[in-house]
């Protein structure tokens, strides 16, 4: 009877982390490529701003780059653990892992939700490529 219970255990955690691993696989697969910011809205306001050199890009050797406004860069890694994208900036040294979550990742579409000065502000992406 331990055996059984054990057996079944052990499968019941290798198909949780195989199916984890897999989701977030397919997310990976989904993200990498160039985005675009389409809109941004801050507390579920449409904020009217230009958005032209906002651009985001992720590779597959687990790096990242963004292109702000105002000449801002960042370049990084990046993981994705469940519905959260970890980014690290690995142009400044003080650099933290900061978490985004992520709203919606499919094919054409990147949607994500942040915080700035406590205020909540979601980037909408079109996939340029």
């Amino acid at each position: 009877m331990k055996k059984h219970f054990l057996y079944g255990g052990l499968f019941f955690l290798l198909f949780v982390t195989t199916f984890n691993c897999s989701k977030e696989n397919i997310r990976n697969a989904e993200l990498i490529g160039n985005w675009q910011a389409v809109e941004l809205f801050e507390v579920d306001s449409l904020l009217n701003i230009d958005l032209e050199e906002v651009q985001l890009s992720f590779f597959e050797n687990g790096t990242y780059a963004f292109s702000g406004t105002l000449k801002y860069r960042e370049v990084g890694k990046y993981k994705i653990s469940n519905d959260l994208l970890f980014l690290r900036d690995t142009l400044k040294t003080t650099s933290v892992e900061r978490p985004i979550k992520l709203l919606l990742v499919a094919q054409d579409s990147l949607s994500v939700e942040m915080k700035d000065n406590h205020k909540k502000r979601v980037l909408n992406f079109k996939k340029l490529d």
